[in-house]
């Protein structure tokens, strides 16, 4: 997470450590870190992703003439809101509610209760895992059934998916990558998903796919650079290095030491499973 990694990394990369695909906010970590060369990001920024997002939902909903945005407090809900603010801004249209919360808090009567109160039709959320679904299940709990919601990046995920069944159908959710579905996907997704299954005794998940296709965009890195491997021939050849995995919505490589381009899909909760309703968005 952004936290754990924000701690370390300034430390690691200082040392002349390699600091490759940390899972967090890249822009936190890359400013954190002075845009070490050391330091390779490949989570897309989450106000990129989230401007992609909404400004595409609103364009293909002229109806949600309201929005309202609630966020977590801290650089989390900064970094969505940037998004958010910059789509609305493009389309000359003013937040209709904004309300926050804390880390940590688990009830959010208060926050749908003011969307409500200003009569919006979409609510954008900056919400990690717990509070993707307790938001959504305040909203179902009032009965509240014309209301669309809208996630970014960290609240669409395969474990809010679980633990949300039931309170999360129809959500939307900001997608910079795949969640896979070995069964729709090749003969070569089917067989590694059978392959972690059969060794792990669980169903790999997103996390499972982009861990490995982080650690062979790694390897491949350090091949590239040859068997006199030193730091510095390992940064030159990770910067020109490439991954088209699956799960990648496009190609990715790295500019100035960041994952590029910067790609996303509005995915929507339906028939059990996430699903995208757009076409890639850049």
């Amino acid at each position: 997470g952004s936290g754990t990694n924000a701690a370390v990394v300034k430390r690691a990369v200082d040392e002349g450590v390699i600091y490759f695909a940390p899972w967090a906010a890249s822009a936190v970590l890359q400013q954190i870190a002075g845009k070490s060369p050391r330091l390779f990001t490949t989570v897309p920024d989450y106000h990129t992703t989230t401007h992609l997002g909404l400004n595409w939902l609103l364009a293909q909903n002229p109806g949600f003439k309201k929005v309202g945005w609630v966020y977590m407090e801290g650089p989390f809900g900064d970094l969505i809101g940037r998004g958010v603010k910059s789509a609305m801004a493009a389309r000359n249209m003013p937040l209709a509610a904004e309300a926050s919360y804390k880390p940590g808090d688990i009830d959010f009567s208060s926050q749908v209760a003011k969307m409500r109160a200003a009569g919006v039709d979409l609510i954008v959320m900056a919400t990690v895992t717990r509070e993707t679904v307790g938001m959504m299940a305040e909203i179902r709990k009032i009965g509240w059934n014309n209301v669309r919601v809208l996630t970014g990046n960290p609240g669409r995920t395969g474990i809010v998916a679980k633990l949300g069944q039931g309170v999360i159908d129809g959500l939307y959710g900001v997608g910079p990558w795949k969640i896979l579905d070995p069964n729709a996907g090749s003969a070569a997704d089917k067989a590694w998903a059978d392959a972690y299954k059969k060794r792990f005794n669980l169903e790999p998940d997103e996390n499972a796919y982009l861990a490995y296709a982080y650690t062979d965009w790694f390897v491949r890195g350090l091949q590239a650079a040859g068997r006199n491997l030193t730091t510095d021939s390992a940064v030159r050849a990770l910067q020109s290095t490439t991954s088209n995995h699956p799960v990648f919505i496009a190609p990715a490589g790295f500019k100035n030491n960041h994952i590029d381009p910067e790609v996303t899909t509005v995915d929507q909760f339906r028939n059990g499973r996430w699903e995208a309703v757009s076409p890639v968005l850049r």
